[in-house]
């Protein structure tokens, strides 16, 4: 049932994605499409945003819930990313201030980018957070060889980089030009404050609901379609940017498709051909589904794309036909649509806010430039730290703090395990004492396991409370920081793993342990410490 909720709800999100990304044509004298053309190519500017995300929640649902997985949701509820000020410089090189908002929680935030490093600054954090963009660490990080010396020449950059806007252009070309209007776009005559100055703009405003969108995004669908000789211009003007720049293939380090004698090799002509058909064949699936859903699944479509579904747009361009302001709202009931006899969606409804403003557009402007200090973490270093290790560098009077340690709770450690479990199960024992594998069990807290086979001494230590364990196989004398305990049940190997008795574990760790039954007999066990 799942799985059918999810491809309905993918047409529905199909024809408002297509509503949201695209345009129209001219209206009041305004050119919208060469508006819609002019906002791909922007390179350079600077600007301030916000965008915002309000859910509305279903409290009996939550209620099924428990606490944490609750307060997430709230947490979530409202949260609002704010950009205070972002410069561009070009592709690579940008800087941005802002904050995140999380219902009462407040994280300021500096992102400095380069084509070499991008470095993170959040209010709470002792140093930088640093992700080093070389080709070397970019390398390392995919397992992929790289030779500085060998890498492509600025020329081979450039050329990459114009036939990349180039390519933009044509293919923007065939999707914007093909765009029907929303039924009741509206224009006029403004001046609005941008970056703290006034301009005079064309202020185009309009609504649409559940079932206009899904009309809209029908005919453009249709338009695409109709539109064969406009999509055969830009797949044939690809195809030919491609042959009259060798040196995009050498750049990529791959086999140029329009050099040599190859026999039988398709034409130019035939490899166009080839992709418009493919193209269009997806296009009339997309059409399929849709007239499918209409006709199979009218109900479910009227219950997702109703009237609660309200899309609304205030967009501001200027004279030279850029956009320098822009104002969008979504909102939405979902009603019965995601529910059904055995799920209820926590999520009743919501509401998404976006605005921005830019000026400077395409102008001169200089990024702050990252800077990797001494203290700076890599990111890559941080993804290898255990939650407790990286709270050590976050200030215990920020947001930063609370959210991460009492909201996220990254210092939790748990060992989730279920008694019918294919690989190393957890096993009661006679006596119902429960016995687990000790290493599996270190290592979801962190700790670390070493074996001295001559001895077959096993030790165990755990860097966050600095205890050490030392258990012999075959033996229910355990040492815990020096101290001599006897254990329930002696240290075995069952299957040639190590088998401990899991609440002697526990309490040695700092953990609590449970029994939890899941469903009827399906018992999972649980050790957890925070």
């Amino acid at each position: 049932m799942k799985n059918k909720l999810l491809k309905r709800a993918a047409v529905a999100a199909l024809a408002l994605a297509v509503m949201i990304v695209t345009g129209c044509q001219a209206i009041a004298g305004l050119d919208l499409n060469a508006v819609l053309k002019n906002a791909v190519k922007v390179t350079s500017g600077e600007s301030k945003s916000s965008l915002e995300l309000q859910l509305r929640l279903n409290e009996e649902a939550l209620a099924e819930y428990d606490e944490d997985e609750a307060d997430l949701y709230r947490l979530l509820s409202h949260v609002k990313l704010t950009i205070d000020h972002a410069a561009v410089e070009d592709e690579s090189n940008m800087s941005v201030e802002g904050k995140v908002t999380l219902s009462d929680l407040n994280i300021p935030f500096k992102l400095r980018l380069s084509e070499t490093a991008m470095v993170l600054e959040l209010e709470g954090v002792t140093t930088p957070i640093v992700f080093d963009l070389t080709d070397e660490a970019i390398g390392s990080m995919f397992d992929i060889e790289t030779d500085s010396g060998n890498g492509i020449s600025a020329e081979q950059e450039g050329t990459l980089t114009e036939v990349g806007r180039q390519i933009m252009d044509f293919v923007s070309g065939y999707a914007i030009d093909n765009l029907p209007n929303p039924s009741n776009l509206t224009a006029a005559p403004v001046v609005e404050t941008v970056g703290g100055s006034p301009v005079s703009m064309m202020k185009l405003q309009f609504t649409m609901d559940g079932p206009s969108i899904w009309e809209w995004a029908k005919t453009y669908v249709n338009a695409l379609i109709d539109d064969r000789e406009g999509l055969t211009n830009a797949v044939s003007s690809i195809l030919k940017l491609l042959e009259e720049n060798p040196v995009f293939w050498e750049a990529l380090g791959e086999i140029n498709p329009f050099e040599g004698d190859v026999l039988d090799a398709p034409t130019s002509d035939e490899m166009a051909e080839e992709a418009v058909e493919e193209i269009i064949t997806l296009l009339e699936s997309a059409r399929e589904e849709m007239e499918w859903t209409e006709s199979e699944d009218e109900e479910f479509l009227n219950e997702l794309l109703n009237e609660s579904l309200v899309l609304k747009a205030d967009v501001y361009v200027d004279a030279k036909l850029d956009i320098r302001k822009q104002a969008w709202e979504l909102n939405y009931e979902l009603g019965e649509a995601l529910n059904d006899e055995y799920y209820e969606s926590v999520v009743t409804g919501f509401t998404v806010k976006s605005s921005s403003e830019q000026w400077n557009v395409n102008g001169t402007v200089t990024a702050a430039d990252p800077v990797v200090t001494d203290d700076s973490l890599s990111i890559l270093d941080m993804e290898l730290m255990e939650g407790y290790e990286a709270l050590q560098y976050v200030d215990e009077d920020s947001d930063l703090y609370e959210l991460l340690k009492n909201r996220l709770h990254i210092t939790r450690q748990t060992y989730h395990a279920f008694a019918d479990d294919y690989y190393n199960p957890p096993i009661i024992m006679p006596g119902y004492v429960t016995v687990v594998a000790v290493r599996d069990v270190a290592e979801a807290f962190g700790a670390t396991v070493s074996y001295n086979s001559l001895t077959r001494q096993v030790s165990v230590y755990d860097e966050l409370t600095d205890t050490r364990i030392i258990m012999q196989i075959g033996s229910d004398k355990v040492k815990v920081n020096g101290v001599d305990e006897v254990w329930p049940y002696p240290v075995m190997t069952i299957d040639s793993v190590t088998y401990v008795p899991a609440r002697k574990l526990a309490e040695a760790l700092g953990a609590d342990i449970e029994w939890n039954t899941v469903y009827e007999d399906w018992k999972e066990l649980t050790i957890t410490r925070e």
